[in-house]
């Protein structure tokens, strides 16, 4: 596992409240995915906002990581 990506995730959920549980990388070099899994600090079920809210934050970050823009 590329651990800079891994760093930079844990940064941003870390800032939202979350812990990831896993990280795994999918897709091919043209098209990559990430794929997480993850909890709630606070111990509640994690919905489906609490995955939309990731999602937007991870890509948000990592366009600006893959940019130069942090």
């Amino acid at each position: 596992m590329n651990q800079a990506l891994e760093l930079v995730v844990n940064e941003e959920l870390d800032g939202l409240g979350y812990d990831l549980v896993e990280l795994r990388t999918a897709g091919s070099r043209a098209r990559p995915t990430l794929q997480l899994r993850i909890d709630r600090r606070d111990g509640a079920p994690v919905t489906v906002s609490d995955c939309a809210l990731v999602s937007r934050a991870g890509e948000t970050r990592l366009e600006a990581e893959k940019t130069g823009d942090t």
